[in-house]
């Protein structure tokens, strides 16, 4: 069953009404949670091929997400997390789409709506506007008028939701949404630090591979991949055990890292590297899940 978190105050009234009508049933929301993994690794692929960040089209991107959601019980569990990277694809699209984009408006309001929406959801979120600022400013040329729009943008779900809040006397919430319980970080189990492990240990390696191409890049590819790796950067600030705690916040790291893991597929020369960098990843996935569960 999905875990409620009393800060989390969209989050629970969205799975409370799910429980009052599919009931209190582990295996749908268990369908629900896997159906949701494929569909995000499918549309992760689609996004990736659409920016062209690698020279062919393939489906590694959508094999690498779903593979790193098995490593931890926790990442294939439906939740809240889950949820925020729906919104973080959306995201990352609309932020890609603004580079050759003469008239973004649209766009950028979308993205500020979307950001507001992810601060709604769960409150760590809001480091994310690091991400956003930064990424515009290296796509874009300043323009007030756009920035404008953008804020317009984070305004808006806050708007109404807060008219809403009014209307039904419940603005105590937002008292909740906006409050963050300060705690120390807890010691990590075993399976989370072999989980964590494997998945930093690929992703540096992945990183050092996109180093060593970034030269022979088109100029707007190379672009894209600074947006990812500012990504990954705030996404691992997020996820500091000071705002909740349980495995479920490393989720939205799985985005970036995906893509950049997706470097050691497609190494060459030695051919048995990518091989055995992908079947240690594989048994790693199964040993976690086989003997922690």
């Amino acid at each position: 069953m999905p875990q409620l978190d009393q800060h989390q105050v969209l989050w629970s009234i969205v799975i409370k009404k799910l429980i009052a009508i599919f009931g209190k049933s582990g295996f749908f929301y268990t369908f629900l949670a896997t159906l949701s993994i494929v569909a995000q690794g499918l549309y992760l692929n689609y996004v990736v091929n659409k920016y062209h960040f690698f020279s062919k089209r393939t489906y590694l991107p959508a094999y690498t997400y779903i593979l790193l959601t098995c490593l931890l019980k926790e990442w294939g569990t439906f939740s809240v997390e889950m949820i925020n990277n729906w919104l973080f694809l959306w995201l990352l699209n609309l932020v890609y789409s603004t580079y050759a984009d003469q008239n973004a408006r649209k766009s950028l309001f979308n993205i500020g709506c979307l950001y507001s929406l992810l601060m709604l959801l769960s409150f760590p979120n809001v480091l994310f506007i690091f991400f956003i600022t930064i990424a515009l400013l290296i796509l874009r040329p300043f323009k007030l008028v756009e920035w404008m729009v953008t804020l317009l943008g984070m305004i808006t779900p806050v708007y109404i939701l807060g008219g809403l809040a009014y209307l039904t006397d419940s603005l105590y919430i937002f008292s909740d949404i906006f409050s963050v319980q300060f705690t120390l970080p807890k010691l990590l189990n075993s399976q989370t630090v072999i989980a964590l492990s494997a998945l930093g240990l690929l992703s540096i390696i992945g990183f050092v591979l996109l180093n060593q191409q970034m030269n022979r890049m088109l100029f707007q590819i190379k672009k894209l991949w600074w947006i990812n790796i500012i990504f990954l950067f705030i996404s691992i600030l997020s996820t500091i055990p000071i705002f909740t705690l349980g495995n479920e916040i490393w989720i939205v790291t799985l985005l970036p890292a995906s893509l950049f893991i997706m470097n050691v597929w497609f190494v060459q020369k030695p051919k048995w590297f990518a091989e055995t960098m992908n079947m240690l990843l594989l048994a790693t996935a199964i040993y976690l899940q086989w003997f922690y569960y």
